[in-house]
C-alpha cells in the first residue's frame, strides 16, 4: 500500500509522493514542531482509512477527464478530514489534501495544509517533489499562516511575511572554508569562517511583486511579478530591507534586535555551500537559470530545484548584492566576519542568467560600485540579530 501512495499522483501539479510523515492539526496560532508518524506504523481503523484514501488517491491518478479528477479530489479531501483530526501526523495525507485544494481551489483546506506541512518539517524538506508542493502552496499564499519573525527567531523556525508572500528560513550556525584554492586570485588564501549564531534567508530572490509591494517604482528590465527584481543598486537593496526592518517592528511583527538586511559575503557563501546537494554541470543545471537554459533573460524564482537548506536559485538567475564592501580574504580563521571596513565596491554574488558555469559556482565572487545596476543585479534578504 505504502507503494501504492507513492504511485498515486499530485496529479495537476505533476507532483508523486515521498515517504515521510506529517503533525497535528492546523491552528489559528503558529504552529509548533510535529512529530511525524510513519503510515506502516497504523493499525485498526485508522490504518483502514488510510487504505481507502489511498484507493481514492489512485483512482483519481486513472482519471480519464478533468471532471471526474476533481471530483476524486474534492471526496478525498472530505474524506480525510476526520482521519487528520484524530491522526495529524502523516506526511504523506497531507501533501495529498494539499494538491487536492490546489486543484479544487479550497482555499481553507489549502491554507490548512500549508500550515501543517510547515509543523511537520516539509518547508525545510531535501527531497524535491515535497519541496514543489510547498513551492505552489506559497505561490498562492497560502503559507501566510507562518509564525511571524517575533516567535520565529526565538524557536529558530522558519516565518513568513504575508503580505509579502516571503518565506524565511533558518540557517544554522557552523564552520566552512570559505574560497577555494583552485579559484581566481581573489578566492585565494582559502579561509576559515566560524558563524556562531543562527540567521535567515528568503527561499527565493527579491521578487518584483514583492518589491512593488514597498517600492513605487520597478527598474527592471524583464517585467513580471514572479521574476527577480533586477537592476537594482546596493544603496536601493539595502533600503528596501531598511525599510521593511522598520514597517515590521512599527507593526510589532519584528523584535527590536533584529533586523532585515543583505547577507554578508561569508553568510551568503556559507548556505550555498552547505546548502548545495552536488557539483558538475548536469547539477547546474537542475538548481540554476545560466547562460545554457535561461533563453536570455531571468526566470520566475523556484522554477528549479531548492538546495537542502529550501533556498532557491542561489546560483545563476540574477547576481544578489551582499552586504560587505570587496576585498582581499584574511586568510588563517575568522568568525562572523564582516568584510573590510570600506571599499569603493559592493560584493555580490552567484552569478546571472547570462553567466557561464565557470561563473555560477559558491566561491565566485562579483563586485561593483553601490550606485550600479545592471539587469543582472538583484537581491536576497537576510534577517540577522543586530550585535
Amino acid at each position: 500500500m505504502l507503494r501504492q501512495l507513492r504511485a498515486s499522483a499530485l496529479f495537476l501539479l505533476g507532483l508523486v509522493f515521498v515517504c515521510g510523515s506529517a503533525a497535528p492539526a492546523a491552528a489559528e496560532t503558529a504552529p509548533a514542531a510535529q512529530q511525524v508518524v510513519d503510515p506502516s506504523s497504523l493499525t485498526g481503523s485508522q490504518r483502514r482509512t488510510y487504505d481507502a484514501l489511498s484507493l481514492i488517491a489512485a483512482d483519481a491518478q486513472r482519471a480519464t477527464t478533468p471532471e471526474e479528477r476533481r471530483r476524486l479530489m474534492g471526496e478525498y479531501l472530505g474524506k480525510s478530514s476526520e482521519f487528520v483530526s484524530q491522526q495529524p501526523g502523516v506526511l504523506q495525507v497531507w501533501l495529498f489534501r494539499a494538491a487536492a485544494a490546489l486543484e479544487t481551489d479550497r482555499t481553507d483546506d489549502g491554507i490548512a495544509a500549508g500550515r501543517q506541512l510547515v509543523a511537520l518539517g516539509a518547508d525545510n524538506a531535501t527531497d524535491p517533489e515535497t519541496a514543489r508542493v510547498m513551492a505552489m502552496l506559497e505561490r498562492r499564499d497560502w503559507l501566510s499562516s507562518l509564525p511571524a519573525a517575533a516567535q520565529a527567531v526565538k524557536e529558530r523556525k522558519a516565518f513568513a511575511i504575508a503580505d509579502l508572500a516571503m518565506t524565511l528560513v533558518p540557517i544554522e550556525p557552523g564552520s566552512f572554508l570559505m574560497g577555494s584554492a583552485k579559484g581566481l586570485a581573489n578566492e585565494k588564501p582559502v579561509t576559515k569562517v566560524i558563524l556562531s549564531e543562527t540567521f535567515w534567508m528568503s527561499k527565493t530572490e527579491v521578487t518584483q511583486k514583492q518589491w512593488s509591494a514597498l517600492v513605487d517604482h520597478n527598474p527592471s528590465r524583464f517585467k513580471g511579478d514572479a521574476l527577480p527584481v533586477e537592476s537594482v543598486t546596493w544603496i536601493e537593496a539595502t533600503a528596501f530591507c531598511r525599510q521593511l526592518t522598520e514597517r515590521e517592528q512599527a507593526a510589532g511583527r519584528l523584535p527590536q534586535d533584529y533586523k532585515f538586511c543583505l547577507p554578508t559575503e561569508a553568510q551568503w557563501e556559507y548556505a550555498c555551500r552547505t546548502g548545495a546537494r552536488s557539483s558538475g554541470s548536469g547539477a547546474l543545471d537542475a538548481v540554476a537559470w545560466y547562460a545554457k537554459n535561461s533563453a536570455g533573460s531571468t526566470q520566475g524564482v523556484a522554477q528549479k530545484q531548492p538546495d537542502s537548506w529550501g533556498l532557491y536559485d542561489m546560483l545563476g538567475n540574477v547576481w544578489e548584492w551582499c552586504q560587505d564592501w570587496y576585498g582581499p580574504y584574511p586568510g588563517g580563521s575568522v568568525t562572523d566576519p564582516q568584510g573590510p571596513e570600506d571599499g569603493e565596491s559592493r560584493v555580490c554574488r552567484g552569478g546571472a542568467w547570462g553567466n557561464s558555469a565557470r561563473i555560477c559556482r559558491p566561491s565566485y565572487r562579483g563586485w561593483d560600485r553601490p550606485a550600479t545596476s545592471f539587469d543582472v543585479l538583484g537581491f536576497r534578504v537576510a534577517l540577522v540579530r543586530v550585535k
